[in-house]
């Protein structure tokens, strides 16, 4: 029996149609649903991440600090005139380069309690477990 062109899930007589309970059955098919509703979950973690202003100003810290290290710009003060941005507001932004792994991580799924205002406002200690009860 078809409903708008699409096998219905019951026949005629109300039981499960033989189609369906061969699908409904199927590991395949449930590990597709699974994978499906997985890739769902970590496609909006990372629309949240991206969207962070957080994540933002860790990837241009995480930038300039490689700028840095590979002696394209030897100071913060040149990296501030290439961007058009205070020294300080610079200096500001690379201490978010000495946060923990971990709160790294928690940021980039989009966890945790850090937000990009208050780590500007109040700095990020260099000890990993003061950053942690912040």
């Amino acid at each position: 029996m078809e409903v708008f062109g699409k096998v219905n899930r019951f026949n005629q007589t109300g039981a499960v149609h033989p189609i369906c309970r061969a699908i409904l059955g199927n590991p395949v098919v449930d590990f597709i649903k699974t994978f499906r509703v997985e890739a769902g979950d970590e496609r909006r973690e990372r629309k949240v991440a991206e969207e962070s202003p957080l994540v933002r100003a860790l990837g241009l810290a995480y930038h300039w600090r490689g700028l840095m290290e590979s002696s394209r710009f030897k100071t913060l003060s040149e990296i501030a005139e290439a961007e058009g941005l205070d020294k300080g507001q610079v200096s500001r932004m690379m201490r978010l380069t000495r946060l923990a792994p971990d709160i790294v991580a928690d940021v980039l799924a989009g966890k945790g309690e850090f937000r990009l205002e208050r780590l500007m406002r109040q700095g990020v200690p260099r000890d990993w477990e003061e950053q942690r009860v912040m």
